[in-house]
């Protein structure tokens, strides 16, 4: 099944791929639902908080697949554990902490990172100590998603818990986003575990190896994913319903 078979999240974050399926997520895609709200939000959020700084830190980059989202005038600087190619620094694999100045930032982007640090806190205060007094931290986080470890996957949260853990490190939010709610989040569920039928006794199997065959030859993926994107804006990105995954955006 070309997409839905494919559920290793430790492949390399750089590969041009993993890439495209972030910032430019189309129907078909494993988790184009996901891929495509958390942009929508990063627009939003970058649009609103981002544009005007000038000292960006990827904090936790991976392959950096929001970098086009701030343009050409800023200064770009890449941060994540040793052996990502071409970072800026090296972050301490427990505690996140860099070899920069304090303050040497104007915005921090952290992207899908908290969940797999050792300790969120001490990451989250390495990140208020690297702000200026009026930068800006943008940070997405899951609040309900599968286990995809890379290399761990330690944490989840509500928006609620989030802000807490925040303002132990030293910030305010300033506005909490939640994606892929409702109808939206239930379907993203349901794809990442359909191919786990395959991995059944032999009627599973053969449930799944009927699917595969349907799902394949129809492409229902794409008709899927275009239907459930009619129902409405809300389900995608919200600053009132239950969360799925979702986007805080923090400031000093």
């Amino acid at each position: 099944m070309n997409s839905l078979s494919r559920l290793n999240l430790g492949e390399s974050l750089g590969e041009k791929e993993y890439l495209r399926e972030r910032i430019n997520p189309r129907p078909g895609d494993l988790f184009y639902i996901n891929s495509s709200d958390l942009l929508l939000a990063m627009r939003q959020a970058i649009a609103t908080y981002g544009l005007d700084k000038k000292r960006i830190l990827d904090f936790g980059c991976g392959g950096s697949p929001y970098r086009t989202l701030f343009g050409n005038f800023c200064r770009y600087f890449r941060s994540d554990l040793a052996g990502t190619p071409d970072l800026d620094f090296e972050m301490n694999p427990n505690t996140g902490e860099i070899k920069a100045m304090d303050s040497e930032f104007d915005l921090l982007l952290s992207s899908q990172v908290l969940e797999h640090v050792e300790s969120p806190l001490a990451y989250l205060k390495e990140a208020y100590r690297l702000l200026d007094s009026s930068g800006v931290l943008i940070l997405s986080t899951h609040g309900t998603y599968q286990d995809h470890p890379c290399p761990k996957d330690l944490w989840r949260w509500t928006g609620a818990g989030l802000s807490r853990e925040l303002e132990k490190a030293g910030f305010k939010t300033l506005r909490t986003l939640y994606c892929t709610t409702g109808p939206r989040a239930a379907l993203a569920i349901l794809e990442m575990n359909i191919p786990r039928l395959g991995q059944g006794r032999f009627w599973t199997k053969m449930v799944y190896e009927l699917i595969e065959k349907i799902w394949i030859t129809l492409r229902l993926d794409i008709l899927i994913h275009r239907f459930i994107d009619r129902l409405g804006q809300h389900y995608r990105v919200a600053e009132d319903l239950p969360p799925y995954s979702g986007i805080i955006v923090t400031g000093k």
